[in-house]
């Protein structure tokens, strides 16, 4: 809260100083409002748009507001298998000041207010653009240009998607703003406070501007902008571990989660450093300097085979002036400290190595960090016009790049013949499409394509009337302004529509509003169970909002063990999203999934998307757009075994005598019957489970796995309950038994039973069990998130420094300013 206090007053300070950039922050955000407004209105007063928006923002905002107001922060029952929620979100929102402003709405409320958010966290950005431009323009229009197309840049547009990414867009130029008030002007304090409030905001990009900043601070050192003194990086050093301290409470628990987690461990080398696997990444880099972004998950020219790579924000286009102003500024200051960090931005860009540095070297290719060269591209383009540089040049290059684009789009390529071929290639991953060689072939959404080209022209003849009527016409860069405005709105709604057409849900309007708003499904059932969404990425963390339990979630961050547990009962990686399919049926048993939820195809709500044929489950009932389907073989939370087995015996089976097409069907089906152990376990808990006899290996098929799972039914607890803060369960076992939970075995859990202390045993590759003994068992879990109490420690102490340097700050600089001025003078001639 006092970091909010002091960004608000620094904020209203700047606006005050600067009152033109109150216009600029009214301008911004109803040109952002403006532009979401036509799809709001399609929507019945919700922004749906594509891709993540859709799929995981709203959902998220919707949920997290839930578990504010009514779970409570602690375990989130409802975010995969379960999941760390503060460790889950921080990032997507929960330490996002933008989502804090508005947590006070209600989950139905904050749908509604968040196109609002997008515009308001537009707004800011921009005039965090304009504040710090303008220490570097003194044409107050010139600085308001670059703020406008910071605000309103390809990646930002590119970004929209993700809304999260605006979050730190806004917050950057303020960063920057204040590390050059600390580092030349000696202002304190506001470096600190925007630290703590970028690394809360979202780890992964505190890494990269953290990066970014250093990179930042040595090169303005070593072209003599800077001063370096041991005294002046001391205090950057100390207000940036103040901030970071401040951050520790969100920042402390996520490193300890994605410190252990496998992917982190997935880094670039050897050849990898040095060049691109995927050829179309720098042609898209090019690209993007000269036209509109891509629409996302697709390129109308160069389309990445690794589809992942369409959606890592590649856009360095600025509205109207491109690359004219950036191209007339390097010409003419070569050597200056702007024109050493755009080639230097752009070279990182082009090599891989380099380029990870900014996501700490993961191998998954990110253009996340492009933000920043784009507000320097901005700054760039505004000193052009505030030194009314000659721009034919850049003018030129703007033509030429635009011309070698269109050059492109003819190229012949292989493409995919007729729209059977694709809907077959969706419907299944294996298919492999029949394919032409067709002239024109490289424009693959050629309506968009041509659009993107008709605005860049257009663009681009705004610069040429600029050039030749800058010397006639008084206060042109106004003018400017006044076509720049609808030019960006216009483009953007158009930008909007085709990301809609290429990435949006294939259901009605009016469907789509009711899912977020009104289409809750109504089990009619006591019991605690989990769903699953079957055949529907798009829409299963729909069942968050509707809080069931859910095992389909598609989520960024979850707890390690569900990664760990997916993989061995998938052979994949999770990738997000746990892809579970007819045969996997058997898993369904494991998760204690009661009900299958399967969509409509939205034209008509009577037929479904793709009819389920799923061993052990039946229609159950029709609403709205579901069809929900029942597991007649449902297997409640909390269920003993009388056997168990170690991973090795159990891969050496499977390999020996299981044909791949169905291993891990079969290997499910085993771990219905014994819980898969490690041996040290094994050997402890001897007299409470068995060894799997190697004759109980064999023959298993469906209906042994429905006896196994009636069988562990009719061994189950009498009652489970859970909140934020664990669950508790009750069981009779009629011997000393191992009771196993379908929960992540996540670091932060602890049980008891019958009051004692128990050991937390990782089960079924990550999954939880524990020893009960015979008879009346009653069995708490509890669950505390890791590093969570040191963090706040940290915070509240790095907070307590923060008021205090800042008190320590005031006095001496009242003490300065109480020194008369004679004395200041006296003073000097002695130092002298």
């Amino acid at each position: 809260m006092n970091s909010v206090l002091i960004l608000i007053y620094w904020s209203i300070r700047a606006v005050m100083q600067k009152k033109y950039s109150f216009q600029i922050f009214i301008i911004s955000f109803f040109s952002m409002l403006i532009i979401l407004i036509p799809n709001i209105i399609q929507n019945h007063g919700l922004f749906l748009y594509a891709g993540d928006y859709y799929y995981q923002q709203i959902p998220f905002y919707k949920h997290a507001i839930d578990v504010i107001r009514e779970y409570g922060i602690g375990w989130d029952w409802y975010t995969d298998l379960g999941s760390d929620f503060i460790t889950s979100y921080s990032y997507y929102l929960t330490g996002s000041v933008f989502f804090w402003m508005i947590s006070w709405l209600s989950s139905n409320l904050i749908v509604y207010a968040m196109p609002v958010m997008i515009a308001f966290k537009t707004a800011v950005g921009a005039v965090g653009a304009y504040i710090y431009i303008s220490r570097y323009v003194v044409n107050k229009d010139a600085a308001a240009i670059g703020a406008y197309m910071y605000a309103f840049s390809g990646y930002q547009m590119a970004s929209l998607v993700f809304n999260t990414f605006h979050d730190i867009t806004a917050l950057f130029p303020f960063l920057l703003y204040a590390f050059e008030l600390l580092v030349l002007e000696k202002k304190k304090i506001f470096f600190a406070v925007m630290v703590a409030l970028v690394a809360l905001t979202n780890y992964f990009f505190f890494v990269a501007i953290t990066i970014f900043v250093l990179l930042y601070y040595i090169i303005k050192c070593l072209k003599r902008e800077f001063h370096f003194n041991i005294k002046s990086f001391i205090i950057i050093f100390l207000e940036s571990i103040i901030g970071l301290g401040i951050s520790a409470v969100i920042l402390l628990p996520t490193f300890l989660l994605l410190s252990s987690a496998n992917r982190v461990n997935d880094v670039l080398c050897g050849v990898d450093l040095i060049s691109y696997s995927d050829n179309t990444i720098v042609p898209k880099i090019l690209q993007s300097l000269f036209i509109l972004p891509d629409p996302l998950s697709n390129g109308m020219l160069f389309k990445s085979v690794n589809n992942a790579n369409n959606w890592a924000s590649i856009s360095l286009y600025l509205p109207v002036f491109t690359v004219t102003g950036v191209i007339s500024y390097l010409i003419k200051n070569k050597s200056s400290w702007l024109s050493f960090i755009l080639k230097f931005c752009f070279i990182v860009a082009l090599v891989p190595g380099l380029n990870s540095v900014f996501s700490l070297f993961n191998s998954s290719y990110y253009a996340r960090w492009y933000f920043m060269p784009v507000l320097f591209m901005c700054l760039a383009s505004s000193k052009s016009l505030d030194d009314d540089l000659d721009m034919k040049y850049g003018i030129k290059t703007a033509v030429a790049g635009l011309a070698v684009v269109c050059l492109i789009s003819f190229l012949p390529d292989m493409v995919e013949v007729g729209e059977l071929e694709k809907l077959s290639a969706a419907l299944n991953p294996d298919y492999i499409p029949e394919k032409e060689l067709r002239f024109l072939g490289m424009n693959k959404m050629p309506v968009v394509f041509w659009q993107c080209i008709a605005f860049s022209a257009v663009f681009i003849l705004v610069v040429v009337i600029y050039e030749h009527e800058k010397k006639k016409v008084e206060n042109i860069l106004k003018k400017i302004i006044a076509v720049m405005i609808p030019l960006i709105i216009i483009t953007n709604i158009i930008y909007i529509n085709s990301n809609v057409m290429e990435l949006g849900v294939d259901r009605s309007d009016e469907l789509n509003y009711n899912l977020f708003v009104h289409d809750s499904p109504d089990y009619k059932d006591e019991d605690q169970f989990r769903t699953s969404i079957i055949n529907s990425k798009g829409y299963c963390n729909l069942t968050m909002i509707y809080h069931d339990m859910n095992i389909s979630c598609f989520h960024s961050v979850e707890a390690n063990e569900i990664d760990t547990f997916y993989y061995n009962i998938q052979g994949t990686e999770r990738k997000m999203l746990g892809d579970y399919k007819n045969t996997d049926y058997p898993a369904y048993g494991l998760l204690s999934v009661k009900y299958i939820l399967n969509t409509s195809t939205g034209d008509d709500l009577n037929v479904e998307f793709e009819p389920v044929k799923l061993t052990g489950f039946s229609l159950y009932d029709k609403q709205g757009m579901y069809y929900i389907y029942k597991n007649d073989h449902f297997v409640p939370f909390g269920v003993t075994y009388d056997y168990c087995i170690d991973n090795d015996t159990l891969e050496k089976y499977l390999a020996e005598n299981v044909s791949d097409d169905i291993k891990y069907q079969y290997k499910k089906m085993i771990m219905m019957r014994a819980l898969v152990l490690d041996k040290d376990d094994i050997e402890q808990y001897k007299s409470y489970v068995d060894k799997l006899p190697e004759s109980m290996l064999e023959s298993l098929d469906e209906e042994t796995y429905f006896a196994d799972c009636e069988e562990r039914s009719n061994r189950s607890c009498s009652s489970f309950e859970y909140d934020s803060k664990g669950y508790r369960a009750a069981i009779k076992a009629d011997k000393p038994s191992l009771v196993y939970f379908s929960v992540p075995c996540s670091a932060g859990w602890t049980v008891k039973v019958n009051g004692k202390d128990a050991e937390v045993i990782k089960v079924h590759y990550g999954l939880t069990a524990v020893a009960v003994e015979q008879g009346d068992n009653d069995i708490e879990f509890t669950y505390e998130t890791p590093g969570l109490k040191e963090g706040k420690t940290i915070s509240i102490i790095s907070v307590i420094i923060l008021i205090a340097y800042s008190l320590i700050n005031l006095s001496i600089n009242k003490f300065r300013t109480s020194v008369k001025p004679s004395e200041k003078r006296g003073s000097v001639c002695v130092n002298r």
